[in-house]
């Protein structure tokens, strides 16, 4: 990957490679990281109807409580 190398001085100076990305990563690798990512996203996608649903219980025991007349 190629990017613009910026001079000490702050003004830009010419293009250099990233190090590190002169040779792609293996197939497996990126394979294993789009699995990671995917996992990654149904983790918050949980964690998110977890904290719905908890949110749904608290009101609905509030709900009972005030239909007792706050008897538990």
């Amino acid at each position: 990957m190629e990017y613009i190398k910026r001079n000490p001085d702050g003004t830009l100076g010419g293009v250099v490679e990233t190090p590190g990305h002169q040779v792609p990563l293996p197939p497996e690798l990126i394979s294993a990281l789009e699995a990671i990512v995917q996992l990654n996203k149904q983790n918050v996608s949980f964690q998110e109807t977890i904290k719905q649903l908890s949110d749904r219980i608290s009101a609905l025991e509030e709900e009972v409580k005030s239909l007792k007349g706050g008897e538990q």
